[in-house]
């Protein structure tokens, strides 16, 4: 995930291809039960676009808040790909399992926009380290 170098709150998160710069790394904080996922680069957290938990919703960056549930996050392991790297389902942990993020539209394509979706189990719910 990148957020295509911006630092301004409420930029929505984007895929890219993974080149490791400082943009496309998260850091992944546990804050019991859940996680925070802060980038690198902006120092801001992963977020549900104004708690909004519906198929559609914007996944962004926003100013750091351990106590906002709208950037409480489950990480979880579904497996291993072919390759033999994690693959992870990342879901809002106030959505109890119900959207997790995804690459909307299923696309393949640079800038694509992160959002949220029900969990289908499609290869676009489904995320690996780079």
């Amino acid at each position: 995930m990148d957020n295509q170098g911006s630092t301004t709150a409420g930029a929505q998160i984007a895929q890219w291809d993974c080149v490791g710069s400082s943009e496309q790394l998260w850091n992944i904080i546990p804050s019991q039960p859940v996680w925070i996922i802060q980038n690198q680069y902006s120092g801001q957290c992963l977020d549900v676009y104004q708690g909004r938990y519906q198929n559609g919703t914007k996944v962004v960056q926003w100013p750091c808040n351990t106590g906002d549930s709208a950037q409480r996050f489950n990480v979880v392991l579904r497996g291993t790909s072919s390759c033999n790297a994690d693959i992870y389902l990342i879901t809002p942990w106030a959505a109890n399992f119900k959207y997790v993020v995804e690459v909307s539209g299923q696309s393949k394509n640079n800038g694509a926009p992160i959002d949220l979706w029900a969990d289908w189990g499609g290869g676009n719910q489904r995320w690996t380290p780079c």
